[in-house]
């Protein structure tokens, strides 16, 4: 009973706040194509990306559930044997986090004079895209090779911990910049200051809500090999981006504060 606990337990309980995030996603997107909100083509597309890559996945780990515990439920040595959406995990997520760090930081472009700065979030933003992609290959070549408890003290390890690692780094740094920025143009009008207030919420609460489900699943990667705890983060993840973040139409409330923003 102990080990589906620690396996499809840990599933479960991923897929399920998992589910239950890509709810209040849909609801934001619709939200926001009924708002109108003008913005770069490249970036509407990315929103929209990233919409259709949570609704894939979403239906993905669902279909996953059932295989594990309808279709194979007389079948305990399923849990031995790899799943290739759960190998996947690291992409998706990545995909989210990368549009929003990346809006984000488009948008600490229009705001400090330092170019340099909003340069290095973007190339962490990337890094931290290409590193997933990395954790990926390296977690399926290793499923072919070696047992599933061996994972995370062989190749896996060091890449998931800098995929991690660069993503709540990348994060804190947004969040800290854009946080300052957006504090200085302040104009000590009462509409203005509530605006900026507001843009400065959304800005940390993207970044804290996102950083303790990355450490979240660094920790449990790290501290708990012999289970999944750390699906129990890494599968919502990416949703986590989506929902305090960018498809809400308040966090383009700037455009009607500066257009430059």
């Amino acid at each position: 009973m102990d080990e589906y606990v620690g396996t499809i337990g840990m599933i479960f309980i991923g897929i399920f706040v998992n589910t239950f995030l890509y709810g209040i996603v849909s609801v934001q997107f619709i939200r926001y194509c009924q708002a109108g909100v003008s913005d770069v083509r490249a970036f509407r597309a990315l929103f929209v990306s990233t919409f259709l890559v949570d609704t894939a996945y979403s239906a993905l780990v669902v279909q996953l559930l059932w295989h594990l515990c309808v279709t194979n439920y007389a079948n305990p040595a399923i849990i031995y044997k790899p799943a290739w959406p759960i190998d996947i995990v690291p992409i998706p997520n990545a995909w989210s986090a990368l549009v929003t760090q990346l809006f984000l930081t488009r948008r600490l472009w229009r705001l400090v004079s330092s170019k340099l700065l909003a340069a290095t979030c973007t190339l962490l933003a990337i890094c931290g895209f290409a590193l997933a992609i990395w954790v990926t290959i390296q977690t399926r070549q290793a499923k072919l090779h070696v047992a599933h408890d061996q994972i995370a003290g062989l190749e896996v390890q060091r890449p998931m911990i800098a995929w991690l690692i660069t993503t709540v780094a990348t994060d804190i740094i947004i969040t800290s910049a854009l946080s300052v920025a957006l504090l200085r143009v302040r104009t000590g009008f009462g509409v203005t200051d509530r605006l900026v207030a507001r843009l400065v919420r959304g800005a940390i609460q993207t970044g804290v809500v996102a950083t303790v489900f990355a450490l979240g699943c660094l920790l449990s990667f790290v501290c708990w090999p012999e289970v999944d705890l750390d699906l129990v983060f890494g599968i919502p993840s990416g949703r986590v981006y989506t929902v305090v973040s960018k498809l809400h139409p308040d966090s383009y409330c700037c455009h009607n504060f500066k257009p430059s923003c």
